[in-house]
């Protein structure tokens, strides 16, 4: 866990877990690629940290704490099916209500975190999902899309989609296909592909492109290196390949991405 004055990063990053935020006494919004999301005062927002992301304004004098679940551990395995699915879509979850003891919780958190002493760190880590659950059960607004959402209703399902999406997270940017992924999780090709598109609603294939897409999209705002060497980078083995998919993804060409959203960013 942290807790620090939030401030605009000058880069995007990402990492394997699920990020949870609470800001006190201030407002901050988040670009995920082509994407701007707030987060106001009091209210919790959950994400998957997998996508690009950086603070991009902040408004107020105040502080953040953030809790951090690892991608497959049983925390996560553990969470409401519909808050999995808004992660799997990359999607960012917020609370819909505000409680006068958020805040006093989430310190506790933090300093049961920092104690060292694994019974209180277990126990933080405990309630940390117990307030997710009560999250889910006096509803949420998924900030990127208001379309339902599929639960996955099978433990043991979820086990294995969890399996996969921990490993194509560490292995994205690299030559994989869906049946490698099958096999890091000791299924058959057929139902991998099957469990994944239930537990998800996107083929293996799919997941793993939107990964590298979005990773691709960041590094086109932050960095100034060519097209075709961020193209294959992130993961693609034909630059015709990346345009295609990009194309499809943002509905410009990496070029006109790039132009548009610094464009964006140095507008006052």
């Amino acid at each position: 866990m942290q807790r620090h004055r939030p401030a605009p990063m000058p880069h995007n990053h990402a990492h394997s877990q699920i990020e949870i935020n609470l800001p006190i006494a201030c407002s901050m919004s988040y670009q995920f690629g082509p994407h701007r999301y707030t987060i106001p005062d009091g209210r919790i927002a959950l994400f998957s940290a997998l996508t690009p992301h950086r603070v991009v304004e902040v408004h107020g004098d105040g502080e953040v704490v953030v809790a951090y679940l690892p991608i497959g551990s049983t925390e996560h395995w553990a969470l409401p099916a519909a808050l999995q699915r808004a992660i799997f879509d990359g999607h960012v979850a917020l609370s819909t209500s505000s409680h006068d003891i958020e805040r006093q919780l989430m310190l506790q958190w933090f300093e049961d975190y920092r104690s060292g002493v694994p019974a209180r760190q277990g126990l933080a880590a405990q309630e940390v999902l117990l307030r997710l659950k009560r999250m889910d059960l006096e509803g949420w607004i998924n900030l990127a899309t208001d379309d339902p959402v599929k639960a996955i209703t099978n433990p043991t399902e979820s086990r294995r989609v969890h399996r996969m999406l921990e490993y194509i997270g560490a292995h994205y940017t690299m030559d994989l296909r869906p049946k490698h992924v099958a096999i890091a999780a000791n299924l058959s090709p057929n139902y991998a592909m099957e469990v994944f598109r239930r537990g998800t609603g996107k083929p293996i294939g799919q997941y793993i492109s939107e990964l590298r897409l979005n990773l691709a999209s960041a590094r086109l705002i932050d960095s100034n290196d060519r097209v075709a060497v961020i193209a294959l980078e992130v993961g693609f083995a034909s630059l015709s390949a990346f345009y295609e998919a990009f194309g499809k993804r943002f509905g410009l060409s990496p070029r006109r991405f790039r132009l548009k959203y610094r464009a964006l960013e140095d507008t006052p």
